[in-house]
C-alpha cells in the first residue's frame, strides 16, 4: 500500500525546510542493538513517532457540502480538489485526498501569517510547538546526570579474557570473494577455486597482508580485513557460526554467506585487549540503562487498559479530533495517560502520512511493544526529570525558538510568500496582500499536484503554531465527494486517452479481434 503522500516523496526536495530537531524513531526502535537510554535519547517527546495524520479541526464543514476544507477566509471546494486529484498521477483515495487538503491548509494558513507580517512571535505558542525538542534536550541532561556513575566507573578486568575467549565478545579478520548475483555454477566453482587457493596460503602471520590484497569488502579490506569487537548477534549467522567454532588464533575452512565466501581468523585477546575492555564498559553501561529504566517502569505500575491500543489506532485516524478526548490509554501510579495527551504528542511528529501508513498495517501487538510503551516511557523520564527540576539554561531555549523560527522563514521561501516578496509598497493594504499571499499559493499548489514544482515541506512544529493561532477545517464529507469527483475524472480521462489512442495489431483480452494485415503481394497462403 503506497503511502498516502509518497507519490509527492518522489520529488521532494523539502524547499530548504528540513526539520533538524526531530528524530525518526521508528528505525531507533526497530534497532536490536541500541541500549533502552539511548532509543530514548533518540525518541524525545518521545516515541509519538510511528503515526499520525492530521486532518483538520472538526467536521464543522459537513453543512456545505461544497467545500473540502478552509484555511481562514479561503476555501477549497470539492470541484477543485476532485479535479487536482482526478489530474494528478496520484492514486485516488480518500488518504491522498486527505494529504491534500492538508498540504492547501498549511500553505494558505502560512500566507494568511505572512500577510499580516505575523512572526508567529509567541514564545508560549513556540515553545509548545518545539515541545519535542526541548523534552529531548531535557531528557538527554537528565542522562547524564544519572548516567555519571555507570560511565565513571572502571572495566573490571578481572576475568576478562576468559570472557573473551568463551565468545561473550566476537573479534575477526576476514577475505571476502564476492559471488556476483545470476552467477552460473560454473562461475561460482570459480570463485571457490580462487577463495580455497588464498586459503591455503593463510596464517596467522600473513593473513592481514592477504585480507589487503586480496578481501573485496572495501570497509575492512584497507586494515587487513579487521572488523573490531562486537557481541554475538551482529553478524548474519552463517558468519557467526563458522566464528564461534573457532579457538582464537585459527583459521576457518570456506564459509559461505549471503555476500560470498569468507575465510575468517578469530583475533587473539592479546590482539585486541583495548578494544574488549572497551566493549565490556559499554556492555556494562547498557545494562545499568536497562537496569534503571526496569525500575522505573516497575515501580510505575505501568497499566496499559484493554482498549488501549484500539484507542492509539483511532487517536491516528483523526489527531485533532481527539485534543480533547479524556479517554484513558494506560495509567502510572495512579496518573492516568489520556487519548488528549497523546493526540498532542502526535500533531508535532514528522512524516505522518507515512508513519500512519505504518500503523494502519501493524498489528496490536506491534503497535503496543514498538509504539505504545515507548510512549509511555518517556512520560516516565519527562516526570522523572520534573522531579529532579532539570530544565534548559537561556541559550538553549533560545536556540531551540531560533530553530522554530528558521523553520518558519524558510517556509516562506520556499513558497515565495514571505512578507516582504509580497509587496514593493508600504501603502499596500493587508487585504491586498492577502490576495497576492493566496495567489501565490493556488499557483504553486496547482503545480506540485501536477508534479511540475518541487514539495515545499511545513514542518510539524510549524503546522502545530498555524492551526492553533488560525481557524481551518477540513470535511470529511467534503473529502468523500472529492474522491467521488476524482473517480470520474480520471474515468473521463482514462476514456479519452483509450479513445485516441493507435490501433494496435496486438490482441486485447476481452476486446476485437485484431485485423490480420493484408498479404503481400505475390506471396502464399499457408
Amino acid at each position: 500500500s503506497q503511502p498516502a503522500a509518497g507519490w509527492l516523496g518522489r520529488r521532494v526536495r523539502r524547499g530548504g525546510v528540513r526539520v533538524t530537531c526531530h528524530p525518526l524513531v521508528l528505525s531507533a526502535l526497530h534497532s536490536p542493538n541500541l541500549p533502552h537510554m539511548n532509543r530514548h535519547r533518540l525518541l524525545v517527546a518521545g516515541a509519538t513517532a510511528l503515526l499520525a495524520s492530521s486532518i483538520g479541526c472538526s467536521d464543522s464543514l459537513s453543512a456545505h457540502a461544497d467545500v473540502a476544507a478552509k484555511a481562514e477566509s479561503h476555501e477549497l471546494s470539492v470541484d477543485r480538489l476532485g479535479n487536482l486529484l482526478g489530474e494528478s498521477p496520484a492514486p485516488v483515495r480518500k488518504d491522498v485526498a486527505r494529504s491534500i487538503a492538508d498540504i492547501w491548509v498549511n500553505y494558505h494558513l502560512l500566507a494568511h501569517a505572512a500577510a499580516l507580517g505575523d512572526t508567529l512571535g509567541d514564545m508560549k505558542l513556540v515553545d509548545e510547538a518545539m515541545s519535542p525538542l526541548i523534552q529531548r534536550e531535557r531528557i538527554t541532561k537528565l542522562y547524564a546526570e544519572v548516567s555519571k556513575a555507570w560511565k565513571n566507573k572502571p572495566v573490571d578486568s578481572t576475568g576478562l579474557e576468559a570472557r573473551y575467549n568463551q565468545g561473550e565478545f566476537l573479534s575477526a579478520r576476514h577475505i571476502l570473494i564476492p559471488i556476483t548475483a545470476g552467477s552460473s555454477p560454473e562461475q561460482m566453482q570459480g570463485v571457490a577455486k580462487e577463495a580455497e587457493t588464498i586459503r591455503k596460503q593463510a596464517t596467522s602471520d600473513n593473513f592481514a597482508a592477504l585480507a589487503t590484497k586480496y578481501s573485496k569488502d572495501p570497509g575492512s579490506a584497507p586494515n587487513g580485513g579487521m572488523l573490531g569487537v562486537f557481541p554475538k548477534g551482529v553478524m548474519v549467522p552463517e558468519f557467526e557460526r563458522a566464528l564461534v567454532a573457532l579457538k582464537p588464533g585459527e583459521i576457518s575452512p570456506l564459509v559461505r554467506t549471503q555476500y560470498g565466501i569468507h575465510i575468517i581468523r578469530r583475533s587473539l585477546y592479546a590482539e585486541v585487549k583495548p578494544q574488549v575492555a572497551k566493549t565490556a564498559g559499554e556492555r556494562a553501561i547498557a545494562v545499568a540503562e536497562s537496569t534503571y529504566l526496569a525500575k522505573l517502569e516497575s515501580d510505575a505500575k505501568i497499566d496499559i487498559k484493554s482498549n488501549g491500543v484500539l484507542t492509539v489506532k483511532a487517536v491516528a485516524l483523526d489527531v485533532e479530533g481527539h485534543l480533547n478526548d479524556n479517554a484513558v490509554i494506560a495509567s502510572m501510579e495512579g496518573e492516568e495517560f489520556t487519548a488528549a495527551q497523546l493526540a498532542k504528542l502526535m500533531r508535532t511528529i514528522p512524516q505522518k502520512a507515512q508513519l500512519l501508513a505504518q500503523i494502519q498495517q501493524a498489528p496490536d501487538t506491534l503497535v503496543q511493544a514498538q509504539f505504545l510503551k515507548p510512549v509511555l516511557r518517556t512520560q516516565l523520564l519527562m516526570r522523572e526529570a520534573n522531579a529532579r527540576k532539570i530544565e534548559l539554561d537561556t541559550a538553549q531555549v533560545a536556540q531551540i525558538r531560533r530553530t522554530f523560527f528558521q523553520l518558519l522563514h524558510g517556509a516562506w521561501n520556499g513558497l515565495q510568500i514571505g512578507p516582504t516578496m509580497l509587496t514593493d509598497s508600504t501603502k499596500m493594504s493587508a487585504a491586498d496582500k492577502e490576495r497576492i499571499a493566496a495567489d501565490r499559493v493556488e499557483k504553486f499548489f496547482d503545480k506540485l499536484i501536477k508534479q511540475e514544482a518541487q514539495f515545499v515541506e511545513i514542518p510539524p512544529p510549524l503546522e502545530m503554531a498555524l492551526r492553533t493561532k488560525y481557524k481551518y477545517s477540513v470535511s470529511t464529507a467534503g473529502i468523500d465527494r472529492a474522491v467521488e469527483k476524482a473517480h470520474k475524472v480520471r474515468a473521463a480521462a482514462d476514456s479519452a486517452k483509450a479513445k485516441n489512442a493507435p490501433p494496435s495489431a496486438v490482441p486485447v483480452p476481452g476486446g476485437p479481434a485484431a485485423a490480420s494485415p493484408a498479404p503481400a503481394a505475390g506471396s502464399r497462403k499457408p
